[in-house]
């Protein structure tokens, strides 16, 4: 089979070191070429070149941007998409039951590859936005008697940063700019982690989001809502928080349509409690501050005030309105399996040759 590795050197769990680890292991079964990744989008560029090439999979090594790159690349090719954890997060990763460590990921992905579990699976869309323009208000800035005249935080969107896929989820309001905020400081996710994260989610709230008016209008298969904050998943759970899943709709998965979800109330103690909810499991569904949508077909968001959003992680601006869709089967991704076990058991021993476990090699 013959496998394109694009790896992002700059992720913060990559080391040359696992590069050419996961290269070997990969090359004992296969014929491997690697990529690495010199700028953004240019995962992209690399995985929809590769599509028309003859490459079979794609194996994506780096954080979640990284992958949403390669996915946007390959979506709607037969090329299938195989996920390596590199990054600090590594939401998709974890969802499909990959290990933390991208050599033990490796192994799992050469039994996928063995078995052939690669499956079609369904990718949401942002399909259009709207860019801001200083030259007209936006409904809340233009309302009398506004007492909260809102503020840019961050760069405007291009209207070419759309149409975008989204494997796992896309942000809008309050998470979005906890991304912004971590990007900022973005040395120090490589020793920080998750701990910046919470830095950043308690920083967005407390400084920058106002909660005296809604920021967003939402319009969803024919019913409009206001509120503060809206996430579109295309599966669960929407993150994690160290080893805990931050679970919003656990019916959400990656062979359905998406689930949207908007916080019509965002007060502090409605974002503890609703925080709290999503870290105890079982999702948000009949929460009191949020309003579900499973299964929409399409969905448009307002900008009230300058809308941050981010994409799989990626944070990619302001805008004044999203257009979100969906469309089935559109991705073929590597499904792996449970993780082997790091050594072989009691009473097991590996057939070596140049002194390489058979079992690391991809062999049986």
């Amino acid at each position: 089979m013959r496998i394109l590795l694009i790896a992002n050197c700059t992720a913060s769990s990559v080391t040359a070191r696992k590069r050419v680890v996961i290269t070997r292991l990969l090359s004992g079964a296969h014929e491997v070429d690697v990529a690495l990744t010199q700028h953004r989008g240019h995962a992209t560029e690399l995985a929809a070149a590769a599509s028309t090439s003859g490459i079979e999979v794609v194996v994506a090594l780096g954080g979640d941007g990284t992958l949403n790159e390669v996915a946007n690349g390959l979506a709607g090719t037969d090329c299938a998409l195989a996920v390596l954890p590199g990054g600090s997060t590594n939401v998709l990763a974890r969802t499909l039951g990959l290990a933390d460590d991208p050599i033990q990921a490796t192994l799992q992905l050469l039994d996928a590859l063995d078995l052939g579990l690669i499956r079609r699976v369904s990718l949401g869309r942002v399909s259009s936005l709207t860019p801001l323009d200083d030259s007209v208000p936006l409904a809340n800035e233009a309302a009398p008697g506004n007492r909260a005249p809102s503020r840019r935080r961050g760069p405007a969107s291009p209207p070419s940063e759309a149409p975008r896929w989204f494997t796992f989820h896309v942000g809008i309001g309050w998470d979005a700019a906890t991304v912004a905020e971590v990007e900022r400081r973005g040395s120090l996710k490589r020793y920080l982690n998750h701990l910046l994260f919470i830095y950043a989610g308690l920083k967005a709230f407390f400084r920058d989001t106002d909660r005296t008016s809604p920021w967003m209008r939402v319009e969803v298969d024919g019913e409009v809502v206001e509120g503060w904050q809206c996430l579109v998943l295309n599966s669960n759970p929407y993150t994690f928080v160290g080893s805990r899943a931050f679970d919003v709709d656990p019916r959400a998965t990656l062979d359905a349509r998406p689930t949207l979800v908007v916080a019509t109330r965002f007060g502090a103690l409605d974002f503890l409690s609703l925080t709290t909810a999503a870290l105890r499991g079982g999702g948000v569904a009949e929460h009191r501050t949020v309003r579900m949508f499973r299964g929409f077909e399409n969905a448009r968001i307002e900008a009230l005030r300058p809308l941050p959003w981010q994409v799989d992680g990626d944070y990619l601006g302001e805008v004044a309105g999203l257009t979100i869709d969906a469309r089935p089967a559109n991705l073929s991704l590597v499904t792996p399996g449970p993780p082997r076990p790091r050594r072989p058991g009691p009473g097991q021993r590996s057939r070596r040759r140049r002194g390489v476990p058979a079992w690391l090699r991809g062999g049986r």
